[in-house]
Formats: C-alpha cells, structure tokens, sequence
C-alpha cells in the first residue's frame, strides 16, 4: 500500500512574504521631530498646552500603529486559521483510522499470545512427569516464551533442563540422609531453591544438637539426684568390750543397719548428705529397687 503522505499546494516560502514594510524610518524620525523641543524645557501655562497637545498627538500614534499590527495579524491569521481547522479535521479521521487498526492489531496479538499460552501448557504437561503435584507451571513461567521469536523449541529446552536440575538437586537433599528429608523436600518445592534447604538443614541439626545435650545434662542431674535419694547408711560395727561374756549377754551390739529413703530431695541437698556420710566415716551402699 502506498504511503499517504501532507503536501502544500505552494511552497511554504511562497505562502508567507519576506517582511510586511511600513514607513517605519519616517515615524521614527518625526517622533523625535517633534519631543525634542521638549526635552530639558522649562514650562509655564503657554508650554504646558503645546506638551498636552504633543502628548495627544503621540497616543493616537501609538493607538494607530496597534490597530495596524492587529489588522495585518488579523489578515495573515485568517488564512492560517482556515489551513488549521482543515489540518484538524483530516487528522481526526486518522486518529479514528489509528484507533480501528490499532484494536485490529491487539486482538491479533491476544490471540497469538492465547494459542501460544495453550501450547506452552501442552509442553509442559508433556515435560513435568512426577512433578506434576508439586510444581506448577506458573513457578517457572518466562514471558520470553511468549514472544514471537522465542520458538517452541526453545520453549521445550528450558522447560527440560529446569526439570533435569530438579532431579539432581532432590538427590542432593537425598543424599543428605537428614531425618527432616520430608520437612526439606517440602520446602524446596515450595521454593524451588536447593540453598534454602541446605541452609534450612543445618538449622534443624543445629537444634536437635543442642535438645540432645539439653537432655544429657538433664538426666545426669536427675541420676545424681536419684542415687542419693537411694543410699543406705550403714554405720561401722560397734564391739562392747566391758559386756559381760555370758551366753544371756552375748547378743552385744555386733553391729547397726540403718536404711534411710529420701522421697523428695534436691541436687544440692544429696552432695550436702553424700559430703556429711564421708566426713563421718560411716560406710554406705546403695540399694536398687
């Protein structure tokens, strides 16, 4: 189609003179004509009348000469204003020529766009495998897959090399053999990056390592605690040598068992009893129920 294009019926040099000429060299020189008696002139009653009349002379001058620039304007203005309506009117029918191709071209392109979306759905349904339930398309949706020049192929190729890094970043979460391989095979879905659940699993070991020696100090406590509450005192044997050695008399004192069980007693308090047996000498055991 041939290209429409603006041209004047004249030059645009001939539409508009060089300059519009006036006696401009002549009103300049009467003007000063006619103030220059006045300048430096002291006035009485007689003077003061010639400046008033000179003084009128000069505003019908000046009110003259904007009459004539306002019809000259008004005269090159009229032609002007006829060429810029008829300038308007045609460019209004292009502006609705613009608007009418334009909605054409934009639903052509929506539906490219549409037909294109549908394949790229298509693809991906053929590429995502076991994926399926778990990664979306929208999580890895390129809008480069929607221009004209980035062809399905290319389309198919990215989608199978994002699956292929899937693949290889789920066996190096495997290969982790984390007991929290489920919490972190779900993250890594969710987000689709292998640093957030390598980082997520070092946290999680960081945690269980200090619940593991939380619970060792806790039950050594509780065992020392236990043991004490547990201890039998058993005193060193008394002999009465001043008994009397007769057979009524020799159940002498041979020796003392004393058991002790404490119900409710303190880390502190059990080292406290524990300290007080030895200083004393007395021998003691535990019994294991």
């Amino acid at each position: 189609m041939e290209q429409l294009t603006f041209t004047l019926d004249e030059p645009i040099t001939n539409l508009v003179p060089i300059a519009i000429k006036f006696n401009k060299d002549e009103l300049i020189a009467g003007i000063s004509e006619m103030v220059e008696p006045y300048n430096n002139a002291i006035y009485g009653e007689e003077q003061i009348s010639e400046l008033k009349e000179a003084l009128a002379r000069m505003r019908k001058l000046d009110a003259a000469l904007d009459g004539a620039r306002k019809d000259v304007q008004k005269a090159y203005n009229k032609p002007f204003d006829v060429f810029k309506a008829d300038v308007e009117d045609v460019r209004n029918i292009v502006k609705q020529a613009i608007n009418q191709l334009s909605a054409q071209a934009d639903a052509y392109e929506q539906k490219r766009i549409d037909e294109k979306t549908e394949l790229i759905k298509q693809c991906w349904a053929e590429v995502v495998g076991e994926y399926n339930d778990v990664i979306s398309l929208d999580k890895v949706w390129d809008e480069r897959w929607l221009n004209k020049t980035y062809d399905m192929k290319k389309v198919r190729k990215d989608m199978t090399d994002f699956i292929s890094n899937v693949a290889q970043n789920l066996e190096t979460i495997k290969m982790l053999k984390s007991p929290d391989e489920l919490v972190l095979l779900s993250l890594y879905f969710r987000t689709l990056s292998l640093d957030s659940a390598l980082r997520e699993n070092e946290r999680l070991k960081a945690e269980r390592e200090q619940a593991r020696i939380f619970a060792e100090r806790e039950q050594a406590k509780a065992k020392v605690a236990q043991e004490a509450a547990q201890a039998v005192i058993e005193p060193t044997t008394v002999i009465d040598e001043q008994a009397a050695v007769n057979e009524e008399e020799q159940q002498a004192t041979a020796g003392m068992t004393v058991v002790l069980r404490f119900v409710d007693m303190t880390e502190a308090q059990a080292r406290d009893l524990l300290s007080y047996i030895k200083s004393r000498g007395l021998k003691f055991k535990r019994i294991k129920e």
